[in-house]
């Protein structure tokens, strides 16, 4: 008898397993199905609420306004079912759809600027959202 530990590879040999350590395959099953890929949005105008389609509107009105408060753009982006992440310092990460973008909570006011609210416009409209 051996004394000491045994590799991995002989553990796997003795259960019958590849030394990969995975798992072998049951017989008469191929490969597990791809995982679904996140399709676009659907379209908000019948999900969501007036304050939230207002804030659309807003975030898509032109000349790009910056009075839009960033608390506003946060409900709307949870509202359209984006996840929501805090960063380090003011950075807000944000996933809708497979689209994923970083933006920079404003401070010490609390309205968006212009260059933020450019930002989003283009984040959603890449997500397949418009007003």
């Amino acid at each position: 008898m051996l004394s000491g530990r045994r590799g991995a590879s002989a553990v796997a040999k003795k259960k019958g397993a590849r030394a990969t350590g995975s798992r072998p395959q049951p017989r008469g099953e191929g490969p597990a199905p791809p995982a679904p890929q996140p399709g676009p949005v659907e379209p908000p105008s019948r999900s969501l609420g007036a304050k939230h389609r207002a804030t659309l509107e807003a975030i898509f009105a032109t000349p790009v306004r910056s009075n839009i408060p960033w608390r506003d753009v946060e409900a709307l982006l949870a509202a359209l079912g984006a996840e929501i992440t805090e960063g380090s310092g003011s950075r807000v990460q944000c996933l809708l759809g497979d689209r994923v973008a970083v933006f920079h909570r404003p401070h010490p006011r609390k309205e968006t600027d212009k260059g933020a609210v450019k930002s989003v416009r283009r984040y959603l409209t890449g997500a397949g959202v418009t007003p």
